[in-house]
C-alpha cells in the first residue's frame, strides 16, 4: 500500500458516500485490508447500510404517485423491501437519501 493508497482511504473512508467494498475495489484490495488501515489512521465512519434495490428510482416514483406495489412490481423485488425503503427515507434528510443513493449507484458500478 503506497502514499497515494493511504491517502485516498483517508478522504474516503469516513463519507458515508464511499461503500467500503467500492474503496477496496478501486484500490485493489480486499475489504478488510481497507477496514485495517482505517483503523491504524485512527478513522471512524457511521455505520450506514448500502440499498440492495434502487432507493433513488423508489423515491421518484413514489413521489409522482406510484403505489409501493408498482413499484416493487417494476424493480422486480417485494413490496415490504419498497415500503422499508419509503419509511427509511422518508425519515432521512435530503443529504442523508442522496448518499444512500451514492452509495447504492458506487456499489453497483462495480457490480455488487
Amino acid at each position: 500500500m503506497d502514499e497515494i493508497d493511504v491517502q485516498f482511504i483517508a478522504e474516503t473512508y469516513p463519507d458515508p458516500a464511499w461503500p467500503v467494498i467500492v474503496i477496496a475495489h478501486k484500490l485493489d484490495m480486499t475489504k478488510g485490508r481497507v477496514e485495517t488501515a482505517a483503523k491504524r489512521l485512527g478513522l471512524r465512519r457511521e455505520e450506514v447500510r448500502t440499498p440492495s434495490i434502487d432507493w433513488r428510482k423508489i423515491w421518484h416514483q413514489r413521489q409522482a404517485g406510484s403505489s409501493c406495489a408498482s413499484i416493487a412490481n417494476e424493480l422486480s423485488c417485494s413490496e415490504s423491501g419498497v415500503e422499508y425503503a419509503v419509511n427509511a427515507m422518508t425519515n432521512m434528510s435530503p443529504e442523508q437519501r442522496e448518499q444512500a443513493w451514492l452509495r447504492y449507484e458506487r456499489k453497483q458500478a462495480i457490480g455488487n
